[in-house]
């Protein structure tokens, strides 16, 4: 059986990239909101669909010097299809965001349909509500260490309670 990259390798010139959004509300009391900017139609990956909605996105790449990167998130507002969970869940600050990205052809209903084909899903959470007119919604995303203000290593190793310091 291929690996996933040789699949990636060889599907990519013949299928269309695909992104797919999931919008985690659980923690605010909320639901989940599956969406995808890639297609104009609904979108099922792993027996999920995903609603079709215009979505703009920026910051997701990784530098090599050790900052972590703030993706920033533009969804549309013209029909409200977020604004009810944006007035009741606070703006929608520390919901997980996923990005989970793919190939068409691996979506279900394909003849190549493989819900584990796909690159590692990116998981961050809404740090900043930027923008919010009646066009569109903009957020500032963050990793779980800075959504939730967690250091690395969570104490501070000092002098006094750990003498092999010097």
């Amino acid at each position: 059986m291929p690996t996933f990259n040789q699949t990636i390798h060889s599907t990519s010139i013949k299928s269309p990239y695909i992104e797919l959004f999931m919008l985690d509300c659980t923690i605010r009391g909320g639901g989940i909101f599956r969406f995808t900017p890639s297609s104009s139609l609904p979108l099922v990956h792993n027996g999920w669909e995903y609603t079709p909605m215009p979505v703009q996105t920026e910051g997701w790449e990784v530098n090599a010097d050790g900052t972590q990167p703030q993706p920033k998130i533009t969804v549309t507002n013209v029909l409200k299809p977020l604004q009810a969970a944006v007035d009741a869940y606070d703006g929608l600050l520390n919901c997980k965001v996923v990005r989970m990205r793919t190939f068409a052809n691996f979506l279900d209903g394909n003849a190549d349909e493989d819900p584990d084909a796909m690159f590692p899903p990116d998981v961050y959470y809404i740090f900043q509500k930027e923008l919010h007119t009646k066009e569109v919604i903009t957020w500032r995303l963050a990793t779980p260490l800075e959504a939730f203000n967690q250091l690395v290593p969570r104490q501070q190793y000092l002098k006094d309670r750990f003498p092999g310091l010097s």
